[in-house]
């Protein structure tokens, strides 16, 4: 960001509140272009004779790639969260394709060639990506706020209503409730909703895994008790291993990431489908920004993260109203590129809102991305990201389930 515009806003509830609980408020920078020009004395102004004709002019051929440079790209790219295939020093149809997706989010021209000034870039970009992760090493586990409230690409939404401890009671969209570890890889100790209830129990500690370090790894059991009715119950059993993974970069429809990705795989006893769900762990949100689950050999599935609400369910009515009003105006009013401040007295630290740019999501043009960071008296930080779109009676709100897999991110 190149500047921040301080505000206090009125801490009154005005029209318009916003349930997205992102926002933004960006910098707007100009560029300032020298141009010089040298005048030289001409002894004869007469034109070259008919017969004279200037040189060709040839450009350069782009310096092309071996085989070595090409998987260092393709190393890069795997680790950055572009390439999915093998790395084998053979520019083909997916290593062009992430080419291609690498150079529009780093704002090159898009040509799916591989020079290389480019590998140069690529590898470059992965290296700055791990030297960021690296300052998560040692992190503890997830820490949330009452009232933080989390939107997934499927429409469904779950909310943070109390933490105590290393216990989070969460309520989801469709009013399930459960009482889960923070250590998110773990089961509920215990949940209930109109579809059934049920506990669960884990023989690992609580904080297995933690701090992320990649190629940690771990194996633990889990027993599980499901009740569809009264009258209906079900025992499961399963052995779970648990792995780290190497950092990578992910896009979900909230941004770009820099992630932690932890793979799980458990094997139900004594007889029963194997289940593989991997973790996107975004350290500097402190929460998954992506969860993705395959079940024999059904296609995965997965859901991904569209937005957070910063908590707030316990700060005075006044402060809630005055963050719920500075969003709706910083999504409204600002322009990208300016960062907008806001602090209340009623609590610690400040926020900056931040609106990002304008996207077509869920066949709507009326949207944007926003990010909401948050900094505490210590000065420690959390990012609260997301989209929100403009609705008929002109406030801005996440999508919500009417607009799930129909959305259409650039």
């Amino acid at each position: 960001m190149t500047g921040v515009r301080a505000m206090r806003w009125p801490e009154r509830r005005t029209a318009g509140r916003s349930r997205s609980g992102g926002a933004l408020g960006v910098a707007l920078g100009a560029a300032l272009l020298l141009q010089g020009c040298s005048l030289l004395p001409q002894t004869d102004a007469s034109p070259p004779p008919p017969s004279v004709k200037p040189a060709a002019v040839i450009a350069p051929e782009p310096e092309t790639t071996g085989p070595v440079e090409i998987k260092a790209a393709q190393r890069a790219l795997l680790e950055l969260g572009y390439y999915e295939a093998g790395v084998d020093g053979i520019v083909g149809p997916k290593t062009q394709a992430a080419i291609r997706a690498f150079q529009k989010d780093s704002n090159l021209q898009i040509t799916g060639d591989l020079t290389r000034e480019l590998v140069e870039t690529i590898v470059n970009s992965a290296a700055g990506a791990r030297q960021r992760l690296s300052s998560f090493t040692g992190l503890a586990q997830p820490v949330y706020e009452a009232g933080d409230r989390f939107h997934y690409s499927d429409g469904s939404s779950e909310t943070v209503l109390s933490q105590d401890g290393g216990r989070v009671v969460w309520e989801g969209s469709d009013g399930t409730r459960r009482t889960a570890p923070r250590n998110f890889i773990l089961p509920p100790f215990a949940w209930y909703g109109e579809h059934g209830s049920g506990s669960a129990e884990a023989e690992a500690a609580p904080d297995v895994l933690w701090p992320l370090k990649p190629g940690t790894e771990t194996r633990f059991s889990v027993s599980a008790t499901t009740m569809a009715t009264a009258a209906s119950s079900e025992e499961i059993f399963e052995l779970w291993h648990c792995k780290v993974r190497s950092s990578t970069r992910v896009s979900v429809p909230a941004g770009s990431f820099d992630t932690l990705p932890i793979v799980c795989t458990a094997f139900r006893q004594p007889a029963g489908p194997k289940r593989n769900i991997t973790w996107s762990y975004a350290p500097a949100i402190g929460h998954f920004i992506r969860r993705a689950e395959k079940v024999g050999e059904d296609k995965e599935t997965a859901v991904e993260l569209v937005a957070v609400e910063l908590g707030g369910q316990d700060w005075p009515a006044a402060a809630r109203a005055g963050l719920d009003w500075a969003m709706q105006h910083a999504l409204e009013n600002e322009a990208s590129g300016r960062a907008v401040e806001w602090e209340s007295s009623a609590l610690p630290g400040h926020i900056e809102i931040e609106a990002l740019a304008d996207i077509d999501y869920a066949g709507s043009e009326n949207c944007r991305r926003f990010a909401a960071t948050r900094f505490d008296a210590e000065g420690m930080k959390r990012v609260y990201p997301g989209v929100a779109c403009r609705s008929a009676d002109g406030t801005w709100e996440v999508p919500g389930e009417q607009d799930r897999a129909r959305a259409e991110l650039p």
